[in-house]
């Protein structure tokens, strides 16, 4: 689960005022299937603070 973020790349809070939490898989597809509507600077921001936050870290 990822929080869900509106096309600026700002986090969308629920109305009691907390993260709104999607499946990753789900929302990355949306986000490749919508390329064209959204910038790769979107892209770029959601890959890099997922990496900072240790998602993209590989676990032996």
């Amino acid at each position: 689960m990822i929080q869900q973020r509106d096309a600026d790349f700002k986090l969308l809070l629920d109305e009691k005022g907390e993260f709104i939490l999607v499946p990753a898989f789900d929302y990355i597809m949306d986000v490749f299937d919508g390329l064209n509507a959204i910038s790769y600077e979107v892209l770029k921001f959601y890959i890099i603070e997922n990496d900072i936050d240790g998602k993209l870290d590989l676990t032996v």
